[in-house]
């Protein structure tokens, strides 16, 4: 299945996101009082058999090699590379350790810069 749509990400999937956001910013108000901290992280293109594997799927399905579907998918990521799966799994190691006691309702965006906005029409950024 190709969630593109005009060679962007499928507003139901964006939309999917900002819901993500909106459940752990709520969670994290509810559950502050008991100390639990609740945060999502969201991945980018993270070099996995699976990513490879949607790689193969579109170059077939497009007749190009999976090398110029890796290539265009790269050129949307301002870091010109995938993640690396242990760049994303440190994040997480953050988030379980100690170190993040002061972290909750966050999204950490694991990504290369891929995601140009995150915001929610009128929400202030501070």
């Amino acid at each position: 299945m190709d969630l593109q749509l005009n060679g962007k990400i499928a507003p139901v999937i964006a939309s999917s996101k900002v819901l993500g956001k909106a459940i752990a910013k709520q969670l994290a108000e509810e559950l502050a009082p008991y100390n639990i901290l609740v945060n999502t992280v969201a991945p980018g293109r993270v070099a996995t058999h699976r990513t490879a594997y949607l790689d193969q799927m579109k170059a077939d399905k497009r007749g190009i090699t999976v090398e110029q579907v890796a290539e265009e998918a790269r050129n949307m990521i301002p870091l010109r590379r995938y993640g690396d799966p242990v760049e994303f799994a440190k994040v997480v190691t953050f988030l379980a350790s100690g170190a993040s006691s002061y972290v909750t309702g966050s999204v950490l965006m694991v990504d290369g810069g891929m995601v140009k906005g995150y915001g929610c029409p009128g929400e202030i950024s501070s």
